[in-house]
């Protein structure tokens, strides 16, 4: 809900018309009737710090262990409750500022209480809230009934109920029986505290409010879950792929087919194969027909699941790829808001890149060199440091100051604090009470002191500002009328428009901004308008995350990158900064924990890089952080926007786990026989919580709250088990790849077989369409060279990159890291040295891009004529909008008749998400959004690194039937397609093969292809092997030669990697093998033992691989240390170890 009340509600409209049309009576009435509050109910669980659940756990510390007495244990455990509560408030986008007081109040009093008492002030809280709450749940059943009622306002007054009747968990406690009869004695009581009736009695005991409220709280859980699911139906059917409806009539059509087959067999002659191969078909027309574009069919889903996801698809499958469409769906949906945000990204840095290379034509200072650089940007100034919210002092009573460093802005902020300093100090033998601690003082005298301070602050403020001039003042009043609603306008006039209507004395304007801006606010200069356009940018992607977590001025706590440090601290810090960073969790690194509150389970979208760090360590490469922070900023803004969809997504998946069918190993329900023999159809219910459940849980913490990492500890030396497992990983990763040109090379061969199997299925493109796609990629290979020194790509092909993000999540890691350094500065990084991955990945992704950008057809708007729509780029433009104005969408029915209508985001994303899930089935899953939940734990992590191939390879070859949402289309491993089908029906028809082929479906020809195609570069790669050793065998020195030897490496590699899930030594090979950094650990080890005194000299006493008898050992494993392993020299000794890696 808005911050302001909404005026076009059904409340709001009763409440001013009670008001007989006064709409500042009507505006304080909003909140004291809680209008405005019904999305402050949040289940309180989770750990984050915050100042109110500080003050929470310091009453518990205060107090020392948990209080004996139940009653008082209640309440203490009922305060931490509402500071809680007070702590998710301040949090929020639009923060009840009403509310946060009310309930601080509530806390005072209940502090203040004794016992009973004060339980009974927070029953009565409850109580109004229930009832809040109860008018809320008729609104909104009432509100679902009209067709003309806004969806979304109706979900998020679900989510307010939801968060109320699974946060307010407290109630279970008070509800015990125990407490209970604390209530039965305490009506005396609780008449002086509440409203009597016309005869002097409390309207409702206290016991009679609790139970109202508990049962109210109940019947609200009970019923959200049937109001929810429709509105969920409607969020996911929404975010299905523009391809999946055609795909999934298309697929029914031929398992019909099928099935007619499979019946007129089985009538001619009884056979239980038969009859089980058409049980297998009736299974897949059913979990078709659950994936239809049937909202009834989706609501369905949601309330019992049509399949279930194993334990590999949890543990390392990306959720968007789950067989469970409701949760890929989900995902899908989630990743669309993401790209919206994306989408923002693009723009705002194309804007700030073309700010920043005029500025740097301008500026004379080497770019590299960022705190020179931005010199004229920003401003250092001292600020009290903070503590619980209050000022830090010296042992000596002197606030403790810190270096903060802050965009420049109009007002001099170091001479501003000074005049309130000075003023102050003058002042400050007027302080009443001054020899009285703060703490002591009573009511009034606090009142007094509050008078004084209050007065005195307004002496200095009114030295430093003047109101602006009348006709300004008429001009805002007027702009903010016009652009504000009637209510709006009134809480802009109380709480916003005194720091508007003033202006800052000439005195007390900064030298720096005199410096780039003319009086008026113009800017003077390219500096100038550099310095506007950061600001701008940074100011307005602030308003998109909650008020008290916005930095204004200050510039983002964005971490030094290598270079900086370097330059500004020099090597030897640089090297202890890594150090510390490689066993230790730092307070800039942003992806180890969840936000949330202390003590509970209320988790907040993330707010990074607004976090009070060490100037030492914040970066003033002021370009970069400002993106850094406007991408978090539409993040976050992306998921706040579907915030009610996520949390009753979860709960709606909570209850469905609950009803979630046993599934047999083939996907299908495991009936009850017992019920079954009685004519009834029901299932086995399984235990406990569902895979899809728990995977679900687990993509919200990572993805959406942005736990992609658990903060595990080893347990001693203070050491981070997260951080040390990512630096032996980022170790291992630059001793064995990095500069490794055999490695790069296998790595692309092994790619493009890949893409070619694919193009010989001609299921999404072709041969032709692969090769045209190099050719494309050929053609702008020079032009993309040519991006590399700019702050953003301008070439076509590195736009179009930027649109649809091809390297799997690469924008998003390099989002803004780069846009201001020097070409040398790129080419200086550690990530250079993995040159030989980046390129060789780079071109097999773009190709497999290019590659299905030719396969698909649009229509051109003007001409009538069906092109590609690579074609269409290149004719209007690599970005959406040129596809928008100019193209339509083809859609072809069961029959492949075409209809034509405008080409959207939605079919723009349909496509990006088709080209990302091939990539992942072909190559792999290396982006965030698609992490499985064991890459959370280091563990996990270390096991799969380097083998994050083997999951999706395995299910791309032996998958079971069903749905991809992301890829549009059905999905079954082409080995199980081959033999379960082809080889069924070659047994069956023999020669009259041909005839059964035309009731195959699309996907399952295609399959058939994609194994003869595997089978063929598999026999090829043999063949040629054999051929090259036949030449070796008959010529010494050719078979001594590196080109030989450097040949036969790669074919051995290609057809190990390609035959590894046919050949079990294959499979063997590669499952055997420890983890990468594993190997890494051990080459320390070794080295450590060969550098002792009694070890140091000893050298090899024969030939060993690279190393010839006589080298020394210990500069041997220095050497395989830092990733020498001498085969990119010598190849004939890497084509040795890989053949004895392939024999067990």
């Amino acid at each position: 809900m808005a911050h302001c009340p909404i005026e076009t509600s059904k409340e709001w409209k009763s409440l001013l018309e009670k008001n007989e049309g006064n709409s500042d009576l009507t505006y304080d009435e909003w909140y004291k009737y809680g209008y405005g509050d019904i999305e402050q109910f949040p289940d309180l669980n989770k750990e984050i710090d915050n100042e109110e659940a500080e003050k929470a756990k310091k009453v518990v510390s205060e107090e020392g262990a948990a209080p004996k007495d139940p009653l008082e244990r209640l309440m203490q455990n009922t305060v931490l409750h509402l500071r809680n509560r007070i702590a998710v408030l301040k949090r929020m986008k639009q923060p009840k500022e009403g509310t946060i007081d009310r309930l601080k109040e509530l806390v005072e009093n209940m502090e203040a209480a004794e016992g009973v008492e004060s339980i009974v002030m927070f029953v009565k809280e409850a109580y109004d809230t229930s009832l809040q709450l109860k008018s809320v749940m008729k609104t909104a059943l009432k509100d679902l009934e009209d067709p003309e009622s806004n969806k979304k306002t109706i979900l998020i007054k679900i989510q307010a109920l939801n968060d109320f009747a699974y946060g307010y968990n407290i109630l279970d406690e008070i509800s015990t029986s125990d407490v209970i009869d604390y209530f039965n004695v305490t009506d005396k009581e609780a008449s002086q505290i509440f409203e009597a009736d016309e005869e002097g009695n409390p309207r409702l005991s206290t016991l009679q409010k609790l139970k109202e409220a508990v049962s109210i709280r109940t019947t609200i859980k009970d019923k959200i879950i049937d109001v929810a699911i429709p509105l969920l139906a409607d969020f996911l059917f929404d975010a299905r792929s523009s391809y999946a409806e055609g795909n999934i009539q298309e697929n029914l059509e031929k398992l019909r087919e099928q099935q007619r087959s499979l019946i007129a067999q089985n009538t001619i002659k009884k056979n239980k194969k038969l009859e089980k191969d058409l049980e297998n078909i009736e299974e897949r027309i059913r979990g078709l027909l659950s994936k239809t574009m049937d909202k009834e069919q989706m609501i369905e889903t949601l309330r019992e699941a049509a399949v279930e996801e194993g334990a590999f698809d949890y543990w390392i499958g990306p959720l968007i790829s789950s067989p469970d469409s409701a949760i890929a769906l989900f995902a899908k949906a989630i990743k669309d808001k993401i790209e919206e945000a994306r989408m923002k990204d693009i723009v705002a840095k194309r804007e700030i890149a073309s700010s920043f290379e005029k500025y740097l034509s301008s500026s004379g200072v080497n770019r590299d060199n960022t705190k020179k650089f931005n010199e004229s940007l920003y401003e250092i100034v001292e600020v009290p440091v903070k503590k619980n919210g209050k000022n830090l002092k010296d042992s000596e009573g002197n606030i403790v100051y810190r270096e903060q460093v802050r965009f420049v802005q109009k007002e001099d902020i170091e001479k501003i604090n000074q005049a309130y300093r000075t003023w102050f100090n003058i002042k400050k033998n007027e302080k009443p009470y001054a020899d009285i601690p703060y703490g002591k003082l009573t009511l009034e005298q606090k009142l007094e002191r509050g008078k004084w301070q209050t007065r005195i602050q307004k002496e200095v403020t009114d030295k430093i500002y003047k109101e602006k001039s009348e006709e300004a003042i008429a001009k805002i009043d007027a702009q903010k009328k016009a652009a504000l609603t009637d209510t709006e306008y009134t809480y802009w006039k109380k709480r916003r428009r005194y720091k508007e209507v003033r202006e800052v004395r000439s005195e007390f304007i900064s030298d720096k901004w005199k410096a780039m801006y003319n009086l008026d606010g113009t800017a003077k200069n390219i500096k100038g308008e550099y310095h506007r356009d950061l600001v701008n940018l940074y100011l307005s992607a602030q308003k998109k995350i909650p008020p008290n977590q916005r930095p204004g001025y200050v510039i983002p706590s964005v971490a030094k990158k290598d270079m900086e440090r370097l330059i500004d601290e020099g090597v030897i810090n640089l090297a202890k900064t890594k150090l510390k960073e490689a066993g230790n969790i730092q307070s800039y690194e942003i992806e180890f924990e969840l936000q949330g509150v202390k003590g509970g389970s209320a988790k907040f979208l993330p707010v990074y890089y607004v976090q009070d760090i060490d100037i030492k360590d914040v970066s003033f490469d002021l370009a970069s952080s400002v993106l850094l922070f406007n991408q978090m900023a539409n993040k976050y803004e992306a998921m706040d926007s579907v915030h009610a969809e996520i949390s009753l997504m979860q709960t709606v998946m909570d209850a469905r786990s609950k009803n979630t069918p046993k599934f047999t190993k083939g996907l299908s329900k495991v009936r009850d026989i017992f019920a079954k023999n009685f004519g009834y159809e029901n299932y086995i219910k399984q235990n406990g919580d569902s895979y899809s459940k728990k995977h679900l849980d687990a993509f919200v913490d990572m993805v959406i709250y942005g736990e992609m990492q658990k903060a595990e500890d080893l347990g001693f030396a203070n050491l981070s088990a997260t951080k040390v497992t990512n630096t032996i990983t980022s170790i291992s990763a630059l001793t064995s790849i990095a500069a490794d040109v055999l490695k790069g090379i296998a790595n692309n061969l092994q790619g493009n077989i890949q893409l070619a199997i694919e193009a010989g299925s001609g299921q999404y493109f072709s041969y032709k369409h692969f090769f045209k796609g190099k050719k494309d990629y050929a053609k702008n290979i020079a032009s993309m060279i040519g991006d590399f020194g700019k702050p953003t790509p301008t070439s076509f092909m590195g736009m179009l990159g930027e649109l649809y993000d091809p390297l799997q999540g690469n924008f998003d890691d390099e989002y803004g890291k780069v846009v201001t350094a020097s070409v040398a500065n790129k080419l200086i990084r550690t990530k250079t040295l993995f040159f030989n991955q980046h390129l060789t990945e780079h071109e097999i992704q773009y190709s497999g891009m290019l590659s299905l950008m030719n396969s698909q057809k649009v229509r051109d708007r003007k001409t009538k004529e069906k092109i590609s729509l690579y074609e269409a780029h290149e004719k209007y433009g690599a970005t959406g909008q040129a596809l928008f104005d100019n193209v339509d969408f083809i859609e072809k029915d069961k029959d492949g008749n075409e209809t034509f209508r405008e080409f959207t985001e939605k079919d723009r994303r349909s496509f990006q998400d088709r080209m990302h899930s091939l990539s992942k089935k072909l190559h792999g899953i290396y982006n965030s959004f698609d992490k499985g939940v064991a890459q959370r734990n280091a563990l996990g992590r270390l096991a799969l690194m380097y083998k994050k191939h083997m999951y999706p390879g395995y299910k791309r070859r032996f998958q079971k039937y069903a749905f991809d949402e992301e890829l549009g289309d059905t999905v079954e491993g082409y080995y199980r397609t081959f033999w379960n089908t082809f080889m069924r029906d070659l047994r069956v028809y023999k020669t009259n093969i041909a005839k059964q082929w035309s009731t195959y479906s699309t996907t399952q020809k295609a399959n058939i292809k994609r194994f003869l195609n595997e089978l063929s570069m598999i026999f090829s790669i043999m063949g040629l092997i054999a051929i090259l050793s036949r030449f070796g065998d008959d010529d010494d020195e050719m078979k001594d030669g590196y080109a030989y030897n450097f040949l036969m490496y790669e074919l051995i590699r290609m057809r190990s990697e390609t035959r590894q899930y046919l050949n079990p030594i294959d499979v063997y090979r590669t499952i055997k093998s420890p983890s990468a950094a594993l190997s890494t650990v051990s080459r320390f080890i070794k080295f450590g033992n060969q550098i002792l005194p009694m070890n140091i000299t000893e050298t090899y006493k024969k030939k060993q691989g690279v190393w010839e008898k006589g080298d020394n050992k210990a500069w041997a494993y220095f050497l395989k240390l830092m990733g020498y392993s001498g085969y990119n020299f010598k190849p004939g000794e890497a084509v040795k170890i890989y053949e004895s890696l392939t024999n067990i």
